[in-house]
């Protein structure tokens, strides 16, 4: 997110990804500008699959082992 700063108003202001740049439209001829990176929660949603996957995984193999261990 990019922010301008002007008249000592800080707004957020439209932005387009342009490789590994950012652009930005600008009135005048000087702005201070603040970018802002948001994390993704995208990593958050792949942690949490891959936990239960696991916890899946070890009940799984938990209910078999019992099930060998009755049958004796």
């Amino acid at each position: 997110v990019v922010w301008g700063c002007k008249d000592g108003i800080w707004r957020e202001l439209e932005s387009k990804a342009r490789g590994e740049y950012l652009q930005v439209d600008m009135a005048g001829t000087e702005q201070i500008f603040c970018i802002v990176q948001q994390t993704s929660s995208l990593w958050i949603i792949i942690a949490g699959t891959a936990g239960g996957l696991v916890l899946v995984a070890l009940l799984v193999l938990v209910g078999k082992k019992r099930k060998r261990f009755h049958k004796k």
